[in-house]
């Protein structure tokens, strides 16, 4: 473990950037100042960018204006930690325990982003840095970047090639993704009346409108588990036969996962997962809500709050999906229910080409650091800003995610192996220096 890495990060995660939180404002103006000095001691040109809220971190280590230039981006924003989801020390730290750094969320991005700034420096001191680097670092990653969406839209913050680390990887490969899905969550709130009524007085007169979303809610599938919103496939891009083909080859234990999880049956439960799960968009039913905590309350139910996961690919539009679905609601719900629907997040699914040098850049020296197969792995998530950097910045983008397979991303005691750390120091050196 390199002992000026585990002392920065330290330092680093003990900064409460809570996304999103007032309580926060005082931590976000330390920790930009923190980043700030760290860049300029490792031969960077630092510019904060003001006018969006909370600082954006612009730093910049140029060699030479006819060289290309390679953005990395990151963010320093994290999610809430409390002691009593964590332990008795305080959560915004990290602790080591059998060959691994082990946190609660907080340090989501941090490790990453240090851990560049840290190896490239080594490169530039050693003069082996052969390409322009240049690291956008944002604050509302967890808001949804909207802040970071305004500023590419309107800057010249152009570059050749875009390189992040976001997202999951497989176990036992290294991974290149080149597909970024996103979903939209939509809420329902259906209503019969403005009180409940009792079930010995009113039953089979009244609608009970648990009874309505479910029924509603059950023509959402035909019998394959297709969708049934017309026109909600329309534009969906087809899977090769050569994509089949690859993903039929990588290998996932679903058995395993079965076992482990007692499922009772896996949907599809075909040698080919990945096609289903990552090429064709789906709507999962997250949420319903209606009736009484009471067991013994005998009611009919007045509201009912129903919420939607939409997972996108590529070509469809979130504001065309949307609407569709509204037009899908109001065919099907009887004109005795009111309804209330509202959406929220929402980013356009992307796909990058791996047709060009970066990524099989990325691919040679994955295999030379890793010694693991490489594969493309279309990602189930996106990170807010894939679709404006694909728009505004570069389509030279290739994401590796640094991470191990159980590293428990976002939930309690995810963690890094510290082993897998010099295997992304080598990686790194290796993909900076020409």
């Amino acid at each position: 473990m390199n002992a000026e890495y585990y002392k920065l990060l330290n330092e680093f995660v003990a900064f409460r950037t809570v996304a999103n939180s007032d309580e926060s404002k005082q931590e976000f103006k330390k920790c930009v100042s923190w980043i700030e000095q760290l860049l300029k001691s490792k031969w960077f040109t630092v510019n904060l960018i003001t006018q969006y809220g909370n600082p954006i971190v612009v730093a910049d280590a140029f060699v030479d204006s006819e060289l290309e230039t390679w953005v990395i981006y990151w963010n320093y924003d994290v999610v809430p930690a409390d002691k009593k989801d964590w332990r008795k020390e305080d959560p915004f730290s990290l602790y080591l325990w059998k060959e691994k750094i082990i946190w609660r969320w907080i340090c989501n991005g941090k490790w990453e982003l240090l851990m560049y700034i840290l190896w490239i420096e080594e490169l530039i001191k050693s003069n082996k840095l052969k390409f322009n680097v240049r690291f956008i670092i944002e604050w509302d990653r967890y808001n949804w970047s909207f802040w970071l969406k305004q500023l590419l839209e309107k800057s010249e913050l152009k570059a050749d090639f875009f390189v992040s680390s976001i997202w999951v990887s497989l176990p036992n490969y290294s991974v290149v993704n080149t597909w970024f899905r996103w979903w939209f969550t939509s809420k329902l709130v259906l209503k019969s009346a403005n009180t409940e009524f009792d079930t010995a007085r009113f039953s089979s007169i009244i609608p009970n409108v648990l009874n309505e979303s479910i029924s509603l809610f059950s023509k959402l599938y035909d019998i394959n588990w297709n969708i049934t919103i017309p026109y909600f496939y329309y534009d969906v891009e087809k899977i090769s036969a050569n994509e089949k083909t690859m993903n039929w080859r990588i290998k996932y234990d679903m058995d395993s996962l079965q076992e482990k999880s007692w499922l009772k049956k896996i949907r599809n439960n075909d040698s080919d997962i990945f096609s289903t799960s990552w090429f064709v968009p789906m709507v999962e039913i997250t949420w319903i809500s209606s009736g009484n905590t009471a067991e013994e309350r005998w009611v009919i139910p007045n509201v009912a709050v129903v919420t939607l996961d939409f997972k996108l690919v590529s070509n469809q539009k979130v504001d065309s999906v949307q609407s569709l679905f509204q037009q899908w609601i109001k065919s099907n719900l009887p004109d005795y229910i009111d309804c209330q629907l509202s959406f929220s997040w929402g980013a356009e699914p992307v796909r990058y080409s791996t047709d060009n040098y970066f990524a099989d850049r990325a691919k040679d020296i994955l295999l030379k650091s890793h010694g693991n197969r490489v594969v493309n792995f279309s990602s189930w998530f996106t990170f807010p800003v894939a679709k404006s950097v694909y728009n505004n910045v570069t389509k030279n983008i290739v994401n590796v995610p640094l991470i191990n397979d159980d590293c428990n991303l976002w939930i309690l005691n995810e963690n890094i192996d510290i082993n897998l750390i010099e295997n992304w120091i080598n990686f790194v050196s290796l993909y900076f220096w020409k």
